[in-house]
């Protein structure tokens, strides 16, 4: 009998342990998703002395022959489903309107006319949190050669 409750007394402990989620990884990620995120991203103002060197005939540099792969989980997000998107507070989804984009946790998304990028991690409730991974999740190889 001792030794029936000493070996439950053992076991009993892993096995509620066993039961919760694992802990999320958070040094995956660079922060999280704010409402400002969302918003159309309006035109970069250009500063005077940019204004200046062009009306004295400077053209902005740029890189040429850059490559990269995305990782095999990265997915564009449409415009529909990006201003689907319901954000209860910064970094909070909330899933709970009919129409509301439900983004997989095991895919990242990106948005092709910003600079938006976000991997939902599933919480309790109906909510997520959209955080922003870090650039080694979201592509699998950049290539940029050297430029003259």
């Amino acid at each position: 009998m001792k030794k029936l409750i000493f070996l439950l007394s053992v076991l009993f402990p892993f096995g509620l342990f066993s039961q919760f989620p694992q802990p999320m990884d958070l040094q995956r990620f660079d922060g999280a998703v704010s409402r400002n995120d969302l918003q159309q991203v309006p035109p970069a103002k250009v500063h005077p002395l940019a204004l200046k060197a062009r009306s004295m005939g400077e053209q902005p540099s740029s890189f040429k022959g850059v490559t990269y792969d995305l990782q095999p989980n990265v997915r564009s997000i449409s415009p529909a489903q990006k201003n689907a998107l319901r954000l209860k507070q910064d970094g909070v989804l909330d899933i709970t309107a009919a129409s509301a984009f439900k983004p997989h946790p095991d895919s990242i998304y990106f948005d092709p006319q910003s600079d938006l990028i976000f991997q939902a991690q599933p919480v309790e409730g109906e909510q997520m949190l959209l955080l922003r991974p870090g650039l080694a999740t979201v592509f699998e190889n950049i290539n940029m050669p050297d430029q003259v």
